[in-house]
């Protein structure tokens, strides 16, 4: 009965050796309080549709989860190459700048998010490519 007990407990340190090292946490929008980048990529549609979206490294669109602290990167995305854009937040704001602007469309960081818990902060204007976005204030973030 014994080594039946220390098989057991062989194959279960084996198992957790080598499936427990597989789980990761999610990097940005996950869990209250992370730390980790939240990457956001932002794109817009083929002339003559103005129509923005973000969506963040997970997948998720519209408005997108972000933790207290949580530093966030902004930066292009999509079919259409993005050379410029510029996120302007109204006089709510997350971050400690209404504006997160970037002339060359280089990934550029907001900063931490601070704002109230369970708030969403929709975009008050979203400029891709000089393009201004025909739907800002469905885009933005939703504290955590």
């Amino acid at each position: 009965m014994t080594s039946r007990y220390m098989q057991f407990g062989i194959a279960l340190t084996v198992c957790s050796c080598l499936f427990l090292p597989a789980c990761q946490k999610e990097n940005g929008g996950g869990g209250k309080g992370q730390a980790g980048t939240l990457n956001i990529y932002l794109s817009i549609a083929t002339l003559p549709d103005n129509t923005c979206q973000q969506k963040d490294s997970a997948g998720n669109t519209g408005n997108i989860y972000v933790s207290g602290g949580q530093n966030v990167t902004y930066q292009g995305s999509g079919a259409v190459a993005v050379n410029q854009f510029k996120v302007v937040f109204p006089s709510a704001i997350p971050f400690s700048s209404a504006v997160i602007d970037s002339p060359n469309g280089a990934a550029t960081s907001a900063g931490a998010a601070n704002g109230t818990s369970g708030m969403t902060y929709s975009y008050s204007s979203l400029t891709i490519n000089n393009r201004t976005c025909s739907n800002p204030g469905s885009l933005g973030l939703i504290m955590r």
